[in-house]
């Protein structure tokens, strides 16, 4: 899927899997992520559409598919373009400046945006594509 405004391509549908941030990004984490696991960038591993550069959004890239004008309880997102997206946290590869231990995330239940996520907690991933 497209967005003409940003020229970012992005993954339609997740996987329906948790996941912490380190596993996300394929982050090693002596704890949550040792050796880069077989999660080595979730993002990283995905083929689809004939493209294999995918990548965790930017948490700026993240907030562009938030459509404000749909109530709580969401998701707040087009559904058409985005099926059986969950009313849940959806990861950035935003690190919290002022908490590294933190990253920033979208709750697609109201839209808004949180940044005191432990890295260590579990969260779906939308993979993007282009920008940056």
């Amino acid at each position: 899927m497209t967005d003409n405004n940003t020229g970012l391509m992005w993954q339609k549908q997740d996987d329906g899997t948790y996941y912490n941030w380190y596993q996300a990004t394929g982050t090693v984490n002596s704890s949550y992520n040792p050796s880069g696991g077989s999660y080595k960038n979730v993002c990283g591993l995905l083929s689809l559409g004939g493209y294999s550069d995918w990548r965790l959004p930017a948490k700026k890239e993240l907030i562009t598919i938030v459509d404000y004008a749909i109530p709580y309880p969401g998701p707040t997102i087009r559904t058409v373009y985005f099926p059986n997206t969950k009313s849940s946290n959806y990861w950035s590869s935003t690190t919290y400046a002022y908490y590294p231990y933190s990253a920033w995330y979208v709750y697609f239940g109201d839209g808004y945006v949180y940044s005191y996520n432990g890295k260590y907690g579990n969260d779906y991933v939308r993979c993007v594509r282009g920008g940056q």
